[in-house]
């Protein structure tokens, strides 16, 4: 993995590009939620090592998902509270590397599902902030999220989606209101990148995130 990633910061430095985040790794096993104490500490232990390997980079942000899925009601406070004791643990990791930690509202039985349990994730961790992904939300309005979260907002993840489910549709083919979305995340004092994360498809070309871009979301702005 290690040669890997110097393989790529070559080509980022040959290319004059800056990386502003890095996504640690996440999967059904890789959850730092978990009940069982020794997979959690391998699962912590994992994310410490790819925040160290993420340094070589320079990113301003780290984004984490508090946990994996399917959650059961009855798993779930205890879930939380193990989520957020891991968040504490590598928010320091991430500091030692100049890095913000960043975690990611998730949708459905994940944790950090609505406003209130991400920010009941980082309450204890003021330098934790948060990866607003815009069509993760299934249970919230984004109006409501954006007044609960504040200026707690690190990063962004930009997708459309038809509020069902997780789609990264490209902007102007969900039902997000995307002029609306500008003007909060502005106002909510953010000041970093308007990171995009689409699924890879015909349409999901970097000539089209440009044009939704300019045409859905900052055209729509200027009428």
């Amino acid at each position: 993995m290690l040669p890997r990633a110097y393989r790529v910061k070559a080509l980022l430095e040959e290319a004059g590009l800056k990386v502003w985040s890095c996504h640690l790794p996440f999967s059904r096993q890789l959850d730092i939620s978990v009940p069982d104490p020794a997979l959690r500490e391998q699962n912590v232990a994992l994310m410490e090592r790819m925040i160290r390997l993420a340094s070589i980079f320079g990113p301003q942000r780290l984004v984490l998902h508090p946990s994996s899925e399917p959650i059961a009601d009855e798993e779930r406070e205890i879930r939380l509270q193990n989520s957020a004791n891991s968040i504490g643990r590598l928010a320091l990791s991430a500091k030692e590397i100049g890095a913000v930690l960043c975690i990611e509202n998730l949708p459905r039985t994940c944790l950090g599902r609505d406003s209130g349990e991400l920010m009941r994730l980082i309450a204890d961790y003021p330098e934790v902030m948060v990866c607003f992904d815009s069509n993760h939300l299934l249970k919230e309005e984004h109006a409501h999220f954006f007044e609960a979260v504040g200026n707690r907002i690190g990063t962004i993840h930009a997708s459309d989606y038809d509020r069902k489910d997780e789609r990264h549709w490209l902007p102007g083919e969900g039902v997000i209101d995307w002029p609306d979305f500008l003007r909060r995340l502005q106002a909510s004092g953010y000041k970093g990148v308007f990171m995009h994360e689409v699924r890879a498809g015909v349409n999901a070309t970097p000539e089209n995130v440009v044009k939704a871009y300019k045409e859905v979301i900052l055209g729509k702005m200027k009428k």
